[in-house]
């Protein structure tokens, strides 16, 4: 260890200020024999770290087996965290597609949660998001209710009840929600995906109520949606998937809420879920999607896929580079799981009932997949994260289709790695080098 801590002082000898040759063999001048293996090490060193990366990243991810949670809903599809009765605690929604209602589940704030409560949502909800949309304080819920055409909305009454839905349309089958200020007057507006190939804008009156949708043709079959700037001019642009054209849409915004044509770049075969965050710290947004893999013979079958695409920070995008996930991924988030201060991948794979999760190198491209069980019969079809104990480390949970559960799964992860990329060193007893931080979060899908 005394060996490899030399090499290492070598290695990094700018950081540490300290000369190639010290004086060493009790003070008689240099030990070039000594030195000679030093040096060597030093030279194997980034080899060495290389090749032992996705043991470290494997042993420094953890999670609790899941457990499981009923609400009474049927046929669960989508999921979002938020504090909904005001305590300071995380609890969870969850969009259930057969039984048309939401099902609320109270954090305890120990990575447990209370029995859950419903309210009734449209017809077949497909995706569900949170925001404060009347600007009372208290958090809201969206719903995209896909056979019903339009969206639901539950205002909060800041104790863990909704009011009633009001339900926005007409919006052609709708898969998947987007919260922001797209036209930039301090109110939160709706954006959703359609599974007609369209995105719709819903534009908010600040109060809770939404303008009738205004549509822009995107791709073939569009299944989520995400808002951010993409070309730095401050105003918030879309980007939504496409599955059966494997591809997503560009749609950047004109001002005054409005957005200029579509620009597609492929993906995968069959995207279905977007996220997106700064992957490769260049200060501008890239996409993450999730991508089923390929359709033949009348089902999906095989490992499906994550496609990156890095931004050039003027709205276009470098071409997708794909990894290898579980069997039909639904869903993908991003968020710093280990603490390093870079943004990892958390994908939800719905026929291999496992969470994949893809640690960042820190320059945009990520590690193998490492896979937890979600529990057999699950299906997750989506996945949030949220501190779900409060001890600063952010928890997955899971929307679970097959027998309408939520899975949690709490981060018992060290709180810092050594990736190929992303290096965390130990210089000395008392000097240390470490990285940046951010996070984000995701959506839904189909077929």
């Amino acid at each position: 260890m005394n060996l490899v801590n030399s090499a290492l002082e070598i290695f990094c000898g700018a950081c540490t200020g300290r000369p190639l040759f010290r004086e060493i063999n009790n003070g008689k001048g240099p030990n070039l024999r000594l030195f000679r293996r030093q040096l060597l090490l030093a030279l194997l060193l980034p080899l060495l770290l290389n090749c032992s990366s996705a043991l470290t990243q494997a042993q420094s991810i953890s999670f609790s087996s899941p457990v499981k949670y009923a609400f009474g809903g049927t046929a669960s599809t989508a999921i979002t965290a938020g504090d909904f009765n005001s305590d300071g605690k995380v609890d969870l929604a969850v969009a259930n597609q057969d039984s048309y209602n939401v099902g609320i589940l109270l954090g305890n704030g120990d990575g447990t949660f209370s029995a859950a409560s419903s309210f009734s949502a449209g017809y077949s909800p497909r995706a569900i998001t949170s925001s404060d949309l009347n600007g009372d304080g208290k958090l809201d819920l969206v719903i995209a209710n896909e056979t019903g055409n339009d969206v639901s909305v539950l205002l909060g009454n800041g104790d863990g009840t909704f009011l009633g839905a009001t339900n926005y349309g007409p919006v052609d089958r709708p898969e998947h929600i987007a919260i922001a200020d797209l036209n930039m007057d301090g109110k939160p507006d709706l954006a959703v995906a359609g599974f007609g190939g369209m995105v719709f804008v819903l534009t908010g009156n600040g109060d809770g109520t939404f303008r009738t949708p205004t549509g822009y043709a995107t791709g073939l079959a569009s299944t989520s949606v995400a808002t951010g700037d993409f070309n730095r001019d401050g105003k918030p642009d879309l980007a939504v998937t496409n599955q059966d054209s494997s591809n997503l849409s560009v749609l950047l915004n004109s001002g005054g809420g409005t957005f200029s044509a579509a620009v597609n770049y492929a993906t995968a075969p069959y995207p279905v879920s977007i996220s997106l965050g700064d992957f490769n710290r260049d200060g501008n947004l890239d996409l993450v999607t999730a991508d089923i893999g390929p359709y033949s013979n009348g089902y999906f079958g095989g490992d499906g896929f994550v496609s990156v695409l890095l931004g050039n920070g003027n709205g276009t995008f470098q071409g997708a580079v794909n990894y290898s996930v579980g069997t039909v991924p639904h869903s993908v988030v991003a968020g710093d799981l280990n603490a390093d201060g870079l943004l990892d991948l958390i994908v939800a794979n719905a026929y291999s009932q496992s969470i994949s999760i893809l640690i960042s190198n820190g320059d945009g491209t990520f590690g193998s997949a490492i896979n937890f069980g979600t529990g057999d019969p699950s299906t997750p079809f989506a996945a949030t994260l949220g501190d779900f104990n409060n001890d600063g480390k952010p928890d997955i949970a899971t929307a679970n289709f097959v027998d309408s559960s939520v899975s949690v799964l709490i981060n018992q992860s060290a709180a810092a790695i050594i990736s190929t990329k992303s290096l965390t060193y130990r210089i000395s007893t008392t000097t240390t080098k470490t990285q940046s931080s951010k996070t984000t979060s995701s959506p839904k899908p189909r077929k």
